[in-house]
């Protein structure tokens, strides 16, 4: 990011009522360029997810310390990654689940709760994902994944 201040650079997604109620989408597909324009040029997004807003920036180490520090977080505390439930799978490193737990039994259950709305899960990073979005715990480098549900 430039010297501009983080602040400068946030735009807001405006949804209707109805639409915030019923799903945090962004149905304005000249909104949705827009933000995409504004994200890949290292802003950060404001938008609707769930019952509160959410700030989206690239996942570039610097333009999360940005981000970290503009809603006064320690620079290099990891955040989430949101993504869409058809490239959630390819974050996380299912091999490394702990015993008991298998691949094919919890993406089934992430699939049946994504048809309800908005998830959040931390598990195993996959060996591609940088390390300034992870976290280590119990020795195992951890990810959280959140994704909107279905769209």
């Amino acid at each position: 990011m430039s010297s501009t201040d983080p602040a400068d650079l946030v735009i807001h997604l405006p949804l209707s009522r109805a639409r915030r109620a019923a799903r945090p989408l962004v149905d304005d597909p000249a909104a949705a360029a827009a933000a995409a324009a504004a994200l890949a040029a290292g802003a950060l997004v404001g938008h609707p997810s769930g019952p509160v807003y959410a700030l989206t920036a690239r996942p570039d180490a610097p333009t999360a310390r940005a981000l970290n520090r503009l809603t006064g977080r320690p620079p290099r505390e990891p955040g989430s990654v949101t993504t869409t439930p058809l490239r959630l799978p390819a974050l996380l490193d299912w091999s490394r689940l702990p015993a008991p737990l298998a691949a094919a039994p919890v993406l089934g259950l992430l699939d049946a709760l994504l048809g309800l709305g908005p998830v959040g899960v931390r598990g195993p990073a996959a060996p591609g994902v940088p390390d300034h979005l992870t976290r280590v715990d119990a020795g195992v480098r951890t990810l959280l994944v959140v994704t909107p549900g279905p769209g």
